[in-house]
């Protein structure tokens, strides 16, 4: 169980220190190419199945520094990596945590679509292979971001990983809930985000 949750341990800490050395100033809120151009699954990439069921809840998750909160499905354990909270299940399918992105003073609220993409991938995009697969506006707002990537473990062969992240702009900070399934989890990662999606509340 240990080495499973590397992978996802390797995602956040990869957030925490795209946000440290960045520092998010305004060439990072420029679109690129590749992030205007997914504004769709790319065909032949697979997709999070539909839920068969929306999973349980066994309480709240409150952020110590009392920026947000995030339900707890049940089952999970509760870790941590910097300031972000790690939430796994006991067989190391599936994962979610909350990454806070700090913004420049001075830039735009709300934040287009494109620029929320890119700090997803800017905050991800250094862990396991992290790649967006497409993306769409949700209700009450903020983005859904399809994502895959791969886990490696010594000489096996690599394994994917599927997942979602959810973007959420409030003032100067955006809040990315990812959730992500390894193995059997991967059919589950839509159900989960379905479940965690509501519960993620900025304080």
């Amino acid at each position: 169980m240990g080495n499973r949750r590397t992978w996802l341990v390797g995602l956040a800490a990869a957030a925490l220190l795209g946000v440290l050395l960045l520092g998010y100033g305004i060439d990072w809120l420029r679109p690129t190419g590749a992030a205007m151009a997914q504004t769709q699954p790319a065909s032949g990439q697979s997709q999070p199945p539909a839920p068969a069921s929306t999973p349980s809840l066994s309480g709240t998750y409150t952020d110590p520094q009392e920026r947000f909160e995030v339900g707890i499905l049940e089952a999970m354990t509760i870790s941590s990596a910097g300031s972000s909270p790690l939430f796994q299940r006991p067989d190391g399918n599936l994962a979610y945590t909350v990454v806070v992105v700090p913004l420049a003073p001075g830039t735009a609220d709300p934040l287009p679509d494109v620029a929320l993409v890119r700090a997803a991938e800017d905050a991800f995009g250094a862990g396991e292979g992290f790649q967006t697969t497409g993306f769409q506006s949700v209700a009450g707002g903020g983005l859904q971001i399809g994502w895959t990537g791969r886990f490696s473990q010594g000489a096996a062969p690599a394994k994917p990983i599927m997942g979602t992240i959810l973007a959420k702009q409030q003032g100067a900070e955006i809040f990315l809930l990812m959730v992500a399934g390894i193995d059997t989890g991967m059919e589950e990662v839509t159900s989960a985000i379905a479940s965690l999606a509501p519960t993620l509340k900025v304080l």
